[in-house]
């Protein structure tokens, strides 16, 4: 088989707001970050279940969201369980589904995805109230346009009661510039209209979508080139990370960096290791996908044969965390088997430092000062970790 590649820059992403000059930065003279262990908690003794989310206060609180067990686990600075808030029903201070939470100054907002609500905790871990979340129709209106957009997703709360959101619009409307097909990050209202629009974006040639008669496939390649797109859990700084395989910025990735009103703070390019997919491997893995999507529905298997793109080299961007400092952590690919490596930029966009954490590690959230995340053992059992983080020398 020949792979197939094409000359873009990893998925397509425009920026809707007002771009000051990008900025290039060179990998040379990073710093090593140390990063200490301060406490973990043990998710065998503490019965935890998976962690879907994690906010931490200035007081050094850390609410832990166990979503399975409709709570909150509400953990102390020096890492002892100290108080939880919730469990499963449909009155309040219930919960079904913990999808997302966050801090206002100092109260805790938790969105619940299918009662579609927004339930408001103070720092006593009392019920304060619920809100409705906006679950679409939402509109935008301008002097120029009056759009409806079908669906939105909910993602953070700001700190003035709007929301970030993944708006998709279905259907092509008369005078709006952008296609239908295209998904788009803005901030809501509570009264459903579209504040502002931040970001539209596809997911580049990684992304697929086989349409036959009675039936239709989509999903993703293997080794996938994304956007990267998150908040932090306060709502006040948005990240973007966008990766070039192909033309003059190849072997980069562009960072964005917004605050809450959708401004952009930075926007700087950072270089990456290259390191080159041997078309064995591709082929390899696009010829097992090929059989499973056969197995799974007859005549599936050739149509994504032919559409089946892979990028020239392995992606370098694996995740991204936006701290609530403004502090943005790019998981890279790893250099050593085990590891997990990030790249550390600070609120202005400087890098900080490069940190290494065991393979075992997912983080959470992070500032320059410190980090948390969940241990995940070989039983998926997960424990809840904290790590203070220090520039040393490499």
């Amino acid at each position: 088989m020949s792979r197939r590649f094409a000359t873009v820059s990893g998925v397509v992403l425009t920026l809707l707001v007002a771009c000051g000059g990008e900025q290039n930065d060179q990998e040379a003279g990073i710093e090593e970050l140390n990063l200490v262990q301060e406490w973990v908690i043990d998710g065998h003794a503490n019965n935890l279940v998976s962690v879907f989310w994690m906010a931490a206060a200035e007081d050094g609180r850390l609410f832990v969201a166990q979503s399975l067990e409709a709570k909150l686990l509400v953990v102390s600075d020096e890492g002892q369980v100290i108080g939880s808030f919730g469990r499963s029903g449909e009155g309040p201070g219930e919960f079904l589904n913990l999808v997302y939470g966050g801090l206002r100054s100092d109260t805790l907002w938790v969105y619940d995805g299918r009662q579609r609500r927004v339930t408001f905790i103070s720092p006593e871990l009392n019920f304060l109230r619920t809100a409705p979340g906006v679950t679409g129709p939402i509109f935008l209106r301008s002097a120029e346009h009056a759009v409806e957009f079908e669906g939105v997703s909910f993602q953070a709360m700001t700190a003035d009661g709007a929301i970030y959101a993944s708006l998709t619009l279905r259907t092509a409307q008369p005078g709006f510039p952008l296609e239908p097909t295209l998904n788009r990050r803005g901030i809501v209202e509570s009264d459903g209209t579209v504040r502002r629009l931040i970001a539209t974006y596809d997911g580049g040639p990684s992304n697929y979508r086989i349409e036959m008669p009675n039936v239709i496939a989509g999903g993703r390649f293997p080794f996938p080139i994304l956007p990267f797109m998150e908040i932090s859990s306060d709502g006040s700084h948005y990240g973007q990370v966008l990766t070039s395989v192909e033309g003059p910025d190849a072997g980069t990735f562009q960072v964005i960096s917004l605050d809450a009103e959708g401004d952009t703070v930075y926007s700087r390019r950072v270089p990456f290791d290259i390191v080159e997919l041997p078309s064995v491997v591709a082929d390899s893995v696009i010829d097992a996908a090929v059989t499973t999507m056969e197995s799974r529905i007859s005549g599936m298997g050739e149509p994504y044969r032919d559409l089946a793109w892979v990028p020239p080299m392995y992606p370098p961007v694996e995740d991204l965390v936006v701290g609530t400092d403004g502090s943005i952590w790019i998981r890279l690919r790893p250099r050593d088997e085990g590891t997990s490596r990030y790249l550390v930029l600070r609120p202005d966009g400087a890098p900080h430092g490069e940190a290494t954490l065991p393979g075992d590690v997912r983080l959470m959230t992070a500032s320059i000062r410190e980090a948390w995340g969940v241990i995940v053992d070989e039983l998926d059992v997960e424990s809840v970790v904290k790590y203070s983080v220090a520039q040393g020398t490499r």
